[in-house]
């Protein structure tokens, strides 16, 4: 409590007994019923007043799930999401698949750069206001941030409403001429935080964003990022399963506004930023074309899908609060690269030192080949999925196959390639080394076969059903209960496409 600090929790299995005891709870009835936001929010007392105390003293708590079955992560994991920390789950955990995974995910934890009990503030220019923050940490009765600890990946958001006209009544005669007028061209964001380093030294770090006044909303629509807007839309939504006062009940609830914001974006911009004669076409701003792709992808990932368990999905709430900047967008829409098409440029060694990464195609299964090689980065996993028809001598340059008596033939990289350009087993190793650098959380690699999911008599293993689910492009397989074709959710790109364009005319004739 004097010094504050950081705790690293291991849990294998629920606590059932004790301070702190917990019961099964995981029940399939609650899901999409008025009751479901029970199973995102703490069901013992305990952990709230335990998390208030490790905030308030500048205790950050991170917590390694590696249990076999349900542990009530929601709980527990309030712990992390409160103290500015970071929940790791390992679901169904077995030491051979995935002792790699966790350690390199607590190397990772221990060895990136990482400062102590922070305090932050943010402040704006006369007519801006902050409304709402988004992430892990300890919100104080002053509306000052507490970071029981920060560290290179730790992201925040803060949403800010424009109540009033920019500057105005701002005194103006006691500044200099330039001064004056940059201040009526540019509204201002300041951020300063206070923080103790791993040495004992106190530093304050200040940012200062300055940016231009625009009149015309056109210019707003220009000027859009969407990486910032894939991340706030994912806090915002992970926010709003956990928090008391939030009027979503269900992950329907958040599906449904997420729908919402999605149509009156993009019909404001019709409206207001297209010529007359689009009045019947499907207007989309240069900056935000992809911007339905996006949310239909955040409809079908684990944080808001149907037929998710309810400790995945109170880690998805977790990563999605923390989640820095530019993971968003391949957390939302993975990348797929096609590996038997290569250029000579792709995937070798650039004189800066990084790889090349291919160009990524549509996540749609009718543009996979049985005779190719794909890779495929979710942000939380990669596939190595290999075609049924992929030529012998390309196998045998990427992969080893080894017999084993429990599980039949078992394939494997191949670890033994030379440095050679024209052995791809040797470009394989690089991109998928490339996939990793630098990620929050270290990226377990799954080989698998492609699936015929024409062939009615096969049956898919399921990694194969994992790896369909990331093809965002087509209509869902699998109809959960609670859900019907005419779910967006469910909806192939194209088909959502119309639904989108079909909302938007609705809104034109509400009028």
């Amino acid at each position: 409590e004097e010094c504050g600090g950081k705790v690293i929790a291991q849990q294998t299995s629920l606590p059932n007994i004790g301070i702190g005891s917990l019961k099964f709870r995981d029940s399939v009835e609650l899901s999409g019923s008025d009751k479901e936001r029970e199973l995102y929010v703490s069901a013992n007392p305990f952990y709230p007043k335990l998390t208030n105390e490790c905030a308030t003293n500048f205790i950050s708590v991170d917590i390694f799930c590696c249990a076999s079955g349900y542990c009530d992560l929601a709980s527990i994991g309030e712990m992390s999401r409160k103290t500015g920390g970071q929940i790791y789950l390992y679901s169904n955990f077995n030491t051979q698949r995935h002792a790699e995974t966790f350690e390199n995910d607590m190397k990772t934890n221990l060895l990136r750069k990482t400062v102590f009990r922070s305090v932050m503030a943010i402040r704006a220019s006369k007519g801006l206001e902050v409304v709402d923050y988004f992430g892990n940490f300890f919100l104080t009765e002053n509306q000052e941030i507490q970071l029981p600890i920060v560290t290179s990946d730790t992201a925040l958001a803060v949403s800010i409403r424009h109540y009033e006209k920019l500057n105005q009544g701002s005194n103006e005669e006691s500044l200099p001429p330039q001064i004056a007028t940059a201040k009526n061209k540019n509204a201002s964001i300041q951020i300063a935080m206070l923080y103790l380093t791993m040495r004992g030294e106190v530093f304050i770090r200040v940012h200062t964003l300055s940016m231009p006044i625009v009149r015309r909303i056109a210019d707003v629509f220009r000027c859009v990022d969407m990486d910032t807007v894939l991340n706030v839309s994912l806090k915002q939504c992970a926010q709003e399963l956990v928090s008391p006062v939030s009027t979503t009940m269900t992950v329907a609830g958040a599906r449904k506004s997420l729908v919402s914001a999605c149509v009156e974006i993009l019909f404001v911009y019709r409206r207001y930023c297209a010529s007359n004669n689009a009045q019947r076409q499907l207007v989309l701003p240069e900056a935000l074309k992809l911007l339905p792709l996006f949310t239909l992808g955040l409809l079908k990932n684990p944080l808001l899908a149907d037929g998710v368990s309810s400790d995945e999905r109170a880690f998805h709430i977790s990563y999605a609060l923390h989640m820095p900047c530019y993971q968003s967008l391949t957390y939302i829409h993975p990348y797929l690269y096609p590996m038997h098409r290569l250029s000579n440029k792709e995937c070798v060694v650039s004189d800066t030192g990084r790889v090349l990464l291919p160009r990524a195609i549509t996540l749609k299964y009718e543009g996979l080949k049985f005779q190719g090689l794909y890779v495929m980065d979710t942000g939380r996993k990669i596939y190595v999925v290999i075609g049924p028809e992929l030529p012998s001598e390309v196998f045998n340059q990427c992969f080893i196959q080894t017999k084993n008596s429990k599980h039949g033939l078992k394939i494997d990289l191949r670890e033994d390639f030379s440095e050679d350009v024209e052995d791809l087993g040797y470009r394989l190793s690089l991109i998928l080394d490339e996939l990793r650098y630098d990620r929050p959380y270290y990226l377990n690699i799954e080989i698998l076969l492609l699936p015929n999911t024409k062939d009615h008599d096969s049956i898919l293993t399921m990694d194969q059903h994992e790896f369909l689910k990331h093809l965002i492009e087509d209509a869902s397989r699998i109809q959960t209960r609670n859900t019907n074709n005419r779910n967006p959710a469910n909806m192939s790109y194209v088909d959502f496409l119309v639904y989108i364009h079909k909302n938007i005319q609705k809104k034109f004739i509400d009028l």
